[in-house]
């Protein structure tokens, strides 16, 4: 063994830890000072989703133009959100993560988030705290809503009718309880798209039957769809194009 190499190998059980923690922080501080060099305002956009395990974890990106005149877009950080989702709750993390970074009122710019009323709340909650100086008008100026949610929200009225707040609450609430006969059966609601929704989850819950699926080789005009996998919508993103195809 080259001696040059021994002090690069691990020397105890946490070593490959404490150089990833190293790097990690290394990354970060780097980032910070890109932040605090940016030749615009850093705007913000964040989302919660529920992780397989299932845990409730909301995801904070930023955006600005950095010192080449460059649009940046990165990842600030993903968090566990613990207790009720809240406005505030919500806010308190994304605000924990701002002052990480050194953010504060004369840096951030606009919020672009879906259309729940939660956000409303969480970004009012930071600007409130960022930004003691503005008054209710400024606060929802900065909050911007995502138009692509917005269109998503008109495709589920069109698809499931009356009440689909109701239903997607419902299944909200089933997915996170893990309760997936339940989901199933609000699904068979929404008829063939539903029936669709059940296919797909049933073929791809295990790796058995995603296996099989593989294996069918349509070939002639339809070669170019042969080994892809199914793609599964849910209650926030429908997805039925990409599921379709």
């Amino acid at each position: 063994l080259n001696p040059a190499l021994l002090n690069h190998l691990p020397k105890a059980a946490k070593t490959i830890r404490s150089w990833v923690m190293d790097a990690f922080l290394s990354k970060k501080q780097r980032l910070r000072e890109d932040l605090q060099r940016s030749r615009s305002r850093i705007s913000i956009s964040f989302d919660l989703w529920t992780s397989p395990n299932p845990y409730a974890i909301l995801g904070v990106i930023a955006m600005w133009i950095d010192t080449t005149g460059k649009r940046r877009t990165t990842v600030l950080g993903i968090r566990r959100v613990y207790g009720e989702h809240t406005g505030e709750n919500l806010g308190s993390v994304v605000l924990e993560l701002l002052k990480e970074y050194d953010i504060g009122g004369d840096e951030i710019g606009y919020f672009m988030l879906d259309n729940a009323s939660s956000n409303d709340t969480a970004v009012g909650f930071i600007l409130k705290e960022l930004c003691p100086w503005m008054d209710s008008k400024q606060r929802r100026h900065r909050r911007l809503r995502c138009l692509g949610h917005i269109v998503n929200l008109c495709c589920q009225a069109f698809l499931m009718g009356r009440n689909c707040e109701k239903y997607l609450a419902k299944l909200e609430k089933h997915y996170q309880r893990g309760d997936y006969a339940k989901v199933e059966e609000l699904w068979k609601r929404f008829g063939c798209l539903g029936r669709l929704h059940n296919l797909v989850r049933y073929i791809r819950l295990t790796p058995q039957r995603r296996e099989e699926f593989a294996a069918i080789i349509i070939g002639g005009d339809l070669s170019e769809f042969d080994g892809l996998e199914l793609i599964q919508n849910n209650s926030a993103r429908l997805a039925y194009c990409d599921m379709l195809k």
